[in-house]
């Protein structure tokens, strides 16, 4: 059970980046690197890398929001005004992983 909470826990920020994600080229490579920060964190909760499991959530879970932030700047920049839809999407997103970040600091703590 925990296994797959943990894997859960590292695939959100990536199935939340394809809910916002509107271009092909920021969205590969914003999407790549979730997935590829995703594929280590589960290393480390498997055991397969040799690594302090509560410092690698509270990384994982600081540079994710802050990869999808720039990401959504971007995509933001390709269009004059996005659209309504995207921007409420955004703002959910954001919220989906700063609580996210939330729960890990104070998981983390403890």
């Amino acid at each position: 059970m925990l296994t797959i909470l943990g894997i859960l826990f590292a695939v959100a920020p990536a199935v939340v980046w394809l809910t916002i994600t509107r271009t092909r080229s920021v969205g590969c490579i914003v999407g790549g690197a979730l997935l590829a920060g995703a594929g280590l964190l589960i290393s480390v909760q498997q055991s397969w890398i040799d690594a302090p499991r509560p410092d690698a959530h509270l990384v994982f879970t600081a540079l994710a929001p802050l990869l999808i932030a720039c990401g959504a700047g971007l995509e933001g920049r390709h269009e004059e005004r996005p659209p309504q839809e995207w921007i409420s999407r955004r703002n959910g997103a954001i919220g989906f992983l700063g609580t996210q970040f939330a729960l890990t600091l104070v998981v983390g703590l403890l």
